[in-house]
């Protein structure tokens, strides 16, 4: 900072604060070494584990990351007092800062006391749980002040403050947990057109501190011209009093026949559950597993199909019954609006414990966040994924193939991508696909920012195709759209951060599609809280 100017403004009775601040050089990590007084630590192995390297741009938080992990690594190897405290050495002429971790043994103080106030509605044990310590434990400034961030990320409050007290004797120290509650509940609504579905809309409640104890619950209905959605969800994210959350969904999807042959010409009707249990490996690393079960019951096929192609469509009962696992990293600063971080997940499911249907099918996403312009706030986005499901033993239905559309490429209604059968017009979907966005976000020019409007230019390109050929010779599909070509979109967005929550809407029009494409120029959505 070089300077902070107050100039008081007689007529609104205010000091207004004006803070210059330059930013500098951009540094980058030096030599990274770890030191230590204690017997028998493994220095080269608590260098592995730093979160700082070579060659990278500083980071304060990586510095701060790699403070809890040593700290935990120590006192995993029994030294409960142990401190680590990083040392900088600058380098002007290079631009870098050497790091050294010192790891010494501390004062030797205990917690007497975790007191924890302001929490109105949130369960005391909610809070206790997040900390790696206890009462009668030895007082340790790293795991308190990861405690804190963790009560943070929660976001069950308005504000987190932890600070220490003098206990009874001079070895002995209170720790004070300061809360404010704010709201967790949700109530969102979604909708968007298309020429093929109509208007869909969808209105969701949702609470993510049940009663104050921290679960999840959300109900979710959602209503079209001809289809019908409801879901029910669950979760405790300590599970057995462990940093393990489980959950499941139950849901059932009416969906009737739809005015196009392409998606949906049929009525369906869909009921279903999933048991989820998420196991975090890492701090910014998650194992989740599943069970999902469902049966699905096909009527009414449009004479458009049956007259032209009757092998098309079966309508006879389904059950799929399926196990799947997945890995998700997750670096994101906010959920609802990112700014900075990684989303990634890879995930398979395999379907064929018990059921009608046996596949494996793997998908793989990743998005990546990062601020361009702090001044402007200029926020850059460049996001990829892509998919391949493969049958085991039976033909692969077309409802297993991926059936993509605008959550592949904006621009395209929901299935109006990929392989379809010339005769009918019916989609029937690819084993593979592959997709990518660039968008860049932005505040609305010449309209305050405390406002919240924010506008996107984005740019989509992807692709569906491979239908099972097995599954073609058995029905009598006569397939176009199969080459793999690329689709493409650019559009404009605009967000609204409104009192009832963020809201989208995405104009998009495509610019490389194929012939049989389904496109869709408008899509909204939105929710707020409550």
């Amino acid at each position: 900072m070089i300077s902070a100017v107050a100039d008081f403004d007689r007529d609104q009775n205010a000091f207004f604060i004006t803070f210059t601040v330059e930013e500098g050089e951009q540094y980058t990590f030096g030599d990274i070494s770890v030191e230590t007084t204690l017997p028998d630590l493994d220095v080269a192995a608590l260098e592995g584990a730093a979160r700082t390297s070579p060659g990278a741009v500083y980071d304060s938080e990586a510095v701060e990351r790699t403070l809890e992990d040593l700290t935990l690594a120590v006192s995993s190897r029994g030294y409960a007092f142990a401190q680590v405290r990083p040392r900088g050495e600058r380098d002007y002429d290079a631009r870098t800062i050497a790091i050294t971790y010192f790891i010494d043994e501390g004062a030797r103080t205990y917690i007497e006391r975790i007191n924890v106030v302001g929490n109105t509605r949130t369960r005391d044990y909610v809070i206790r749980r997040e900390f790696d310590l206890a009462e009668g434990d030895a007082y340790n400034q790293v795991l308190i002040d990861k405690a804190e961030r963790r009560l943070n990320n929660l976001g069950y409050f308005k504000s987190v403050k932890i600070f220490s007290e003098q206990g009874s004797a001079p070895d002995r120290v209170i720790v004070n947990v300061q809360v404010e509650d704010q709201s967790t509940g949700e109530i969102s609504i979604g909708g968007g057109y298309s020429t093929d579905a109509g208007i869909i809309a969808q209105v969701s409640l949702s609470e993510r501190n049940f009663l104050g104890r921290g679960q999840q619950v959300k109900i979710a209905a959602g209503r079209g011209e001809d289809t019908q959605t409801y879901q029910l969800s669950f979760t405790e994210p300590y599970f057995l009093d462990r940093r393990l959350s489980a959950g499941f969904d139950i849901y059932r999807n009416a969906i009737g026949e739809s005015s196009s042959t392409s998606l949906h010409p049929y009525e369906e009707v869909v009921n279903g559950g999933t048991l989820r249990l998420g196991i975090p490996l890492v701090e910014d690393l998650t194992l989740g597993l599943s069970y999902n079960i469902s049966q699905s019951e096909i009527d009414e096929i449009s004479s458009k199909i049956t007259d032209v192609n009757p092998n098309l469509i079966s309508d006879e009962d389904r059950i799929v019954s399926s196990l799947g696992y997945s890995l998700v990293y997750n670096t994101i600063d906010n959920m609802a609006m990112p700014r900075d971080g990684i989303y990634a997940k890879f995930g398979q499911e395999g379907a064929g414990v018990g059921g009608d249907a046996q596949f494996i099918r793997t998908t793989v996403q990743a998005d990546y966040y990062r601020e361009l312009n702090t001044d402007y706030g200029i926020i850059g986005h460049v996001g990829a994924k892509a998919g391949h499901v493969v049958g085991l033993g039976d033909n692969l239905d077309y409802r297993d193939h991926f059936r993509m559309g605008g959550d592949l490429v904006r621009g395209f209604e929901s299935g109006g991508i990929g392989p379809r059968d010339a005769d009918t017009g019916y989609l029937l979907g690819g084993q593979f696909f592959v997709g990518g966005t660039v968008e860049t976000i932005f505040p609305v020019p010449l309209i305050p920012s405390d406002l919240g409007f924010y506008a996107s230019l984005f740019a989509d390109a992807g692709t569906v195709w491979d239908v099972d050929e097995d599954t073609v010779a058995a029905t009598g599909a006569s397939v176009i759209g199969d080459d793999a070509s690329i689709r493409a979109s650019v559009g404009l967005g605009l967000l609204w951060q409104s009192p009832f929550g963020l809201l989208r809407a995405n104009v998009a029009l495509p610019v490389a599609e194929d012939d049989a494409d389904r496109t869709q120029l408008f899509s909204f959505s939105g929710g707020t809280r409550f």
